[in-house]
């Protein structure tokens, strides 16, 4: 008799570790909107493909993929307007020659020369919750990147990667540990958070997976086979005496 055990794959979306409010307010943060003079979707849906663009449903939403290093934007219903919501890393050459061709094709100027198409709540605070809780996975995971972590008295963790500097503190009473970076939370440490985040819970899915062979061992039952399936779960088949 054979029985599976599934390990399901540890890469949290970054709303589980900042926890929602708090990722909404980044997200909000990182939002640059131009707001249009586009009266309806069908409009703005065939300005854009004139001007060689796509346009595409997104989540209820519109995106366009914008030429050279923008990846994608989207098109947002906003206090009554259409906008063009970019992000603040987004390069400012790229928005303008977008904003150009659009205004090009159109034949008459469409963008609002402002960035301010709603008020968005900025993230005041640098300091987020994370999900993690034991200090030495956390420091073996920062380790394997060049982060150099540095221990604080009272078992904090500071730490540089690719220029965004991160202190970890632990919670009270065995809470998870709270991350504060030096300066507001921009895209790099968005991405390091997310990179952090992927390892550490890769590390606690192998411990997981080494205590139940131990305790296998110890009950009798043989590790029949493991799988690792494409999302990265994985199946421990296990046979019973």
């Amino acid at each position: 008799m054979s029985v599976s055990l599934v390990m399901l794959p540890f890469g949290l979306a970054m709303y589980a570790i900042m926890g929602k409010e708090n990722f909404e307010s980044f997200a909000n943060s990182m939002k640059l909107p131009f707001r249009t003079n586009f009266k309806h979707d069908e409009e703005l849906v065939r300005t854009v493909r004139g001007a060689g663009y796509d346009v595409r449903n997104f989540f209820g939403l519109f995106k366009t993929h914008a030429k050279g290093r923008i990846n994608f934007f989207t098109w947002e219903y906003i206090d009554g307007r259409w906008c063009a919501v970019f992000t603040k890393s987004d390069d400012p050459a790229e928005i303008e020659k977008f904003i150009k061709d659009i205004e090009e094709k159109a034949g008459r100027s469409i963008f609002f020369k402002d960035a301010d198409c709603a008020q968005h709540k900025a993230v005041k605070s640098s300091t987020f919750p994370t999900n993690f809780r034991d200090a030495d996975l956390l420091m073996q995971t920062l380790r394997s990147y060049e982060g150099s972590p540095l221990e604080l008295p009272g078992g904090g963790i500071r730490c540089t990667m690719n220029g965004v500097d991160m202190t970890f503190t632990p919670g009270a009473q065995d809470t998870p540990f709270s991350i504060a970076f030096k300066t507001l939370p921009d895209r790099a440490a968005f991405d390091c958070l997310n990179r952090i985040d992927d390892q550490y819970k890769q590390r606690v899915q192998e411990l997981t997976c080494e205590r139940i062979r131990e305790r296998a061992h110890q009950h009798n039952l043989t590790v029949e086979s493991e799988e690792v399936l494409e999302d990265k779960s994985i199946v421990i088949t296990l046979t019973v005496d």
